[in-house]
């Protein structure tokens, strides 16, 4: 069968937003969802975390090049029992009638409705019991393949339950099971340890030792963030259910550099206009505000340069730019302004040089090219005539 007329995920709405509606502050699904975001700064493969959009969760993968989806059920509500094959084929039921497609296992394999490969995650805080619990361990994994007749199993038990139910991809409950990985959580508490010892450790492997008190500042901040894209409308603006690697990883910098050194509101924002403008990605102009802010500090706070050095430097910086400029603007250089910016950080690093101030670090050189351009001395883009 040929699925090519399928629509992408990117572009079908989702089954339905009540899930959205009925929300009522923070849950712990927003704490999963800080998980993986925190996995998409941190793991190469993980593109894109969508909050309340197609499932509860929605995770984009690169697998080889290739796009991969994963749809993502939390159940947080507790039961009074280890979860089961039973609970997970349990049907909703109107009156005397059972309702088709409406268990735990059959609207999940519904998603399996797109383009792009399909896989699936349940995510609970009760745990599953031993029949259950070959699905626990990841997909691919030694011990999910030395116990591959466990699936086989499973699958005939469900197929007896609820007959030959089949995605719209025509994939069956031994796709679903081959493909879906159940992470137990077990507790709320647990859940915000885990995240705040990842948070930590990615905070560090960055520069930043942080604080009790600002590594739950961040950590506030981040469960916030994805319950506001939880809570967006997917019909009014469905970006803002989205998260990508670039812009996260820029916003979760900038929100490291502003716990750290706090500067007034507002810096920035011309350095943040001009390189937009030149079509600069978002984490580089995350790293400009950044070295603006460390020149600044070393302007206040000396380590490097004295006041002597830091009007020779500057005066350097800005004739250095200035030719730089003049070229771009006669035609002798003919840039974009993602090349002109990278022109301007190679002429800065060899200015370094050819002053000779191995004392003096290229961030200082770099933060004060940005300085100059928040005091618009400079731009990436040819003068508009």
């Amino acid at each position: 069968m040929s699925f090519l007329n399928m629509l992408s995920v990117h572009q079908a709405p989702p089954f339905e937003t009540g899930g959205v509606e009925a929300r009522a502050g923070f849950a712990v699904q927003d704490h999963v969802n800080v998980s993986y975001c925190l996995d998409l700064i941190s793991n190469s493969s993980l593109k894109q975390v969508w909050c309340e959009n197609q499932d509860d969760i929605t995770l984009i993968w690169d697998i080889n090049a290739r796009e991969k989806v994963e749809f993502v059920q939390v159940k947080s509500g507790e039961l009074d029992q280890l979860w089961s094959l039973p609970k997970i084929c349990e049907r909703k039921k109107i009156g005397d009638k059972f309702i088709n497609g409406s268990s735990i296992i059959e609207k999940s394999l519904q998603y399996d409705r797109f383009s792009e490969l399909c896989c699936f995650r349940i995510v609970t805080t009760r745990p599953v019991n031993n029949e259950l619990k070959v699905l626990t361990y990841p997909t691919g994994s030694v011990q999910r393949n030395n116990e591959a007749s466990e699936l086989v199993t499973l699958a005939s038990k469900l197929k007896s339950r609820l007959g030959d139910f089949k995605s719209p991809k025509n994939n069956s409950f031994d796709y679903w099971l081959s493909n879906t990985y159940w992470q137990e959580v077990h507790s709320l508490e647990s859940l915000k340890n885990a995240n705040t010892v990842s948070l930590n450790y990615i905070a560090q492997s960055r520069g930043y030792q942080l604080l009790s008190d600002q590594l739950q500042n961040v950590y506030e901040t981040l469960l916030s963030k994805v319950y506001l894209a939880s809570m967006a409308s997917w019909y009014s603006n469905p970006d803002n259910k989205k998260f990508t690697k670039q812009t996260f990883t820029a916003w979760f910098n900038e929100k490291l550099e502003q716990t750290i050194n706090p500067v007034p509101i507002g810096i920035g924002n011309k350095i943040r206009y001009k390189m937009t403008r030149a079509n600069i990605p978002d984490d580089a102009i995350a790293t400009a505000i950044w070295l603006q802010r460390k020149f600044k500090k070393e302007i206040l706070t000396p380590k490097y340069l004295d006041i002597s050095d830091i009007d020779y430097v500057e005066a350097e910086v800005i004739a250095t730019l200035q030719n730089l400029r003049s070229k771009l603007d006669s035609g002798l250089l003919n840039e974009s302004g993602l090349d002109f910016h990278a022109e301007c950080l190679k002429e800065i690093s060899k200015l370094k040089d050819e002053l000779g101030r191995s004392d003096i670090p290229l961030s200082i050189f770099q933060g004060c090219m940005y300085n100059v351009v928040d005091r618009c001395l400079h731009r990436f883009l040819r003068a508009e005539t």
